[in-house]
């Protein structure tokens, strides 16, 4: 199974309203935390000598042609004929088996000489998160310019220990400076086939070079069995001692109960975000602390707040733990100038940092996960736009130049213990870096045209009145006054024409067969065949044999009032791999899984209802889970800034958000 994240991608036609608004930035750090038709594009005709034509690529600043290109890198696509205008382009990077959109930056073209319509052209872009070895593939006006390959960096998403992937350290002997023969350790990530060589170190000067001819590529290790989420990563395994075979055999002057080995992958000149693994002496302590193995952060272009996934244990169960978060951008001398980060505690997905607990290796929920590691899975939501240190690195102005608007942002976290009888050592974990990019006005800062949509704040009284005036968006429930937009592009397209209300909740027991079996329910959405499925898990064991859970699938039917029995209808979107609804709701205690390669787009007509502030057109009152394995993310660059709540303040201006003239309703996310 694949599910998506960050992918979700909604419109409503008749109004939305959007988690946005003002930053509280009195953070206490010690334990508060805080015109053409979409669908038919306009564009040269093939075979046009003045159709865009795609020729390669270079790189700007650092670095070859050959080298890889990590995220944030900036290129250079040259051709001939691209548009003046750089909406008009799209950069769509490989990605598994998807694409991620890049950034683009700036078009020059220039005419060959006055008697040839050919130009020559440029475009600059920034290279995403998550992209994979393959094609950078340019379309101008709608239509492809054309392809050119490429190889990405490699990055670690996480890491297991032992050959069944269930060992809670890996063993030193200090007296004879090895490793404990045949101790196993096993990566996953992307771009991991063409790996050259490890660097594993001890944190404090000392590493040696782990050769790609020792690596166990291609088997599949014992801990992660058929039913388990396919986490669609790159793989590979590797011993610290293979005894007679002599090949590896490391010796680090480890001499503490408790240490870490930090762990490198370099591929050509690119190279990985660095992890580390807990490493016990040989009299196998019984307290290690909590190890983090897994971490993941956005993928595409992130804004707004930053969702970061990870995976952390200890031997001992329900030991509280403070999460250090940290973030860095790289400095003029290329280091890392780490910085606390702000969590952002009114998001219910965010853990938070503050008495965490982190289970035991054996914690694995298959079929329902993002990292394909033991221990708990857990949830850091970055504040970024209120982190009062991020927003100070992107207003400062210096000689009068603005700062840059996008950032390569690493982040790694460190468990510090709540009580004092468990070993810290200093144990961190770096996730591969992301791309940040800052939606927010500066005076006189030109802004791409993609940033344009115009959201309006209209109140019934002015009791909650953004004084500022930003672009912030607002409406039901949170204010009695409406939202109200305007769009340039096709309505129909962005809204679609959905009929289907479709209203996604449990359903009584007594509607099924044998409803004494029913041990629970939900729903799962295929963007792959845009289907909805009703899942009913039953035990089918005998009475008194262990219990024997089956799933039971049913296709949810889209009827034109939300009920069974309602006029059938259609889904106009299936056509452009999209869900194409009037209403969408998730009723409480109902959870319903985003499942698929694909992005989940919802367009939301509203039905021809006449919505309100108390008729939203969009409701998730349950659980919309998008948070599984490696889908095709698609990710756009939209914002979303600030708060959700009154006031407004200097929210982003949620571009993502396009609103049809006159018109109100509302989006509600609880």
């Amino acid at each position: 199974m694949s599910m998506n994240r960050n992918s979700l991608f909604i419109i409503a036609l008749l109004g939305a309203s959007v988690f946005v608004g003002g930053c509280d930035l009195s953070w206490d750090q010690s334990r508060a935390g805080g015109g053409d038709d979409f669908f038919n594009p306009q564009g040269p005709e093939l075979g046009d000598l003045t159709a865009c034509i795609l020729l390669n690529y270079e790189r700007i600043g650092a670095g070859s042609a050959e080298d890889p290109l990590c995220p944030g890198t900036i290129i250079r696509l040259n051709g001939f004929n691209f548009s003046d205008e750089l909406d008009d382009h799209q950069i769509l990077f490989s990605a598994g088996n998807g694409a991620i959109q890049g950034m683009p930056l700036d078009v020059v073209n220039r005419r060959v000489d006055l008697e040839s319509s050919t130009i020559e052209s440029y475009l600059e872009v920034i290279v995403p998160t998550g992209v994979t070895n393959g094609n950078i593939e340019l379309l101008c006006h709608g239509l492809s310019a054309g392809a050119v390959g490429f190889d990405a960096c490699p990055a670690i998403f996480a890491v297991t220990l032992g050959a069944n992937e269930d060992d809670e350290y890996v063993v030193y002997t200090p007296l004879l400076s090895r490793f404990q023969e045949n101790s196993r350790v096993n990566l996953y990530g992307i771009n991991l086939t063409d790996v050259n060589y490890l660097d594993l170190d001890d944190g404090g000067g000392n590493s040696v070079r782990v050769p790609s001819s020792t690596f166990i590529r291609n088997q599949n290790t014992g801990g992660f069995t058929p039913g388990s989420v396919s986490s669609g990563y790159d793989s590979f395994s590797f011993v610290l001692n293979d005894g007679n075979n002599g090949n590896n055999n490391f010796s680090f002057p480890f001499a503490l109960a408790r240490e870490n080995l930090g762990i490198v992958a370099r591929s050509n000149a690119g190279f990985s975000n660095r992890v580390e693994i807990p490493v016990a002496n040989e009299n196998l302590i019984e307290v290690i602390g909590a190890a983090v193995n897994g971490m993941r952060g956005p993928t595409g272009i992130a804004t707004g707040p930053v969702r970061i996934d990870y995976t952390c244990y200890e031997l001992v169960i329900d030991a509280s733990y403070t999460m250090e978060f940290e973030w860095a951008v790289e400095n003029s001398l290329g280091e890392l100038e780490w910085q606390p980060a702000k969590p952002r505690d009114e998001d219910p997905d965010n853990d938070g940092k503050f008495e965490i607990t982190c289970g035991t290796i054996q914690h694995k929920y298959p079929g329902q996960r993002l990292l394909p590691s033991g221990g708990l899975q857990r949830t850091f939501v970055w504040d970024a736009q209120c982190d009062p240190l991020f927003r100070d690195l992107n207003e400062t102005v210096e000689a009068g130049i603005t700062p840059q608007r996008f950032w390569t942002v690493h982040f790694r976290v460190r468990p510090m213990p709540d009580a004092g009888d468990r070993d810290f050592s200093n144990h961190a974990f770096e996730a591969a870096p992301f791309i940040y990019y800052w939606l927010e006005d500066r005076p006189e800062d030109p802004v791409p045209a993609w940033r344009s949509s115009e959201i309006v704040e209209s109140f019934d009284t002015d009791t909650n009145l953004d004084t500022n005036e930003t672009d912030a968006s607002w409406g039901a429930p949170y204010n009695p006054g409406l939202l109200e937009g305007k769009t340039d592009t096709n309505d129909v397209y962005q809204f679609g024409q959905g009929l289907a209300q479709v209203y996604l909740e449990i359903q009584p027991t007594e509607n099924f067969l044998d409803p004494d079996t029913i041990t629970g329910q939900y729903y799962v959405m295929d963007t792959d065949r845009l289907s909805i499925l009703h899942i009913l898990l039953r035990n089918v064991a005998l009475e008194g044999e262990p219990a024997v859970i089956i799933e039971e699938s049913s296709s949810y039917r889209l009827t034109d009032d939300g009920t069974v029995d309602g006029n059938p209808v259609d889904n106009p979107g299936e056509a452009f791999d999209e869900f194409h609804f009037a209403t969408f709701n998730i009723a409480p205690q109902t959870n319903v899984f985003v499942e698929g390669d694909r992005p989940v787009v919802m367009r939301c007509s509203g039905g021809g209802n006449t919505a309100s502030d108390t008729d939203p057109v969009f409701t998730v009152m349950g659980i919309f889970d998008l948070n599984g394995g490696a889908g095709a993310d698609g990710s756009l660059v939209g914002g979303q800034g600030g708060q959700g709540t009154a006031g407004g303040g200097d929210g982003g201006d949620g571009a993502l958000m396009q609103l049809a003239n006159d018109s109100a309703a509302a989006v509600m996310l609880l």
